[in-house]
């Protein structure tokens, strides 16, 4: 059903995408972390309509630091920070925050943050606020007590 989504025209690949979709509803989550199902879902993104993937957004917003650590699904975080719209992008970009210098330490995670932070995925506020975490607590508490 994948390679009939895959390969048909726009049109009926919009078809096949939604029978795809109901076949999985529910069960993303379990289907991400395996590296064929991954593409599936991938797949589902980049050819769905944005109903289509805010479906799959709200099966995964709440598994957004397992998917940055999986081989397979930090892929799918990627095309979920590229198709999906501003305001679920911002609330992927602030389940990341408070976690990113931990993330950088995991050679999958660390390719999330660097997708995150070299596209036009967030803005520039959003930016400096994942780069802060970088600096360590002293520059936060330096930050605080200068702004006071």
């Amino acid at each position: 059903m994948w390679e009939k989504v895959r390969s048909a025209k726009p049109a009926q690949a919009k078809l096949e995408n939604e029978k795809l979709l109901k076949l999985i509803k529910g069960k993303i989550a379990d289907v991400v972390f395996k590296h064929d199902a991954s593409r599936i879902i991938q797949t589902c993104l980049k050819l769905g309509t944005p109903e289509q993937r805010t479906i799959v957004f709200n099966e995964l917003k709440d598994h957004v630091g397992e998917l940055c650590r999986n081989r397979y699904a930090s892929f799918l975080m990627n095309k979920l920070i590229k198709y999906c719209d501003k305001t679920q992008r911002s609330l992927l970009v602030s389940k990341l925050s408070g976690k990113v210098t931990k993330m950088l330490r995991n050679a999958d995670s660390a390719a999330v943050i660097q997708y995150v932070y070299s596209n036009d995925a967030v803005n520039a506020r959003q930016k400096r606020a994942l780069l802060k975490e970088c600096y360590g607590p002293q520059f936060q508490m330096l930050q605080v007590l200068f702004m006071c």
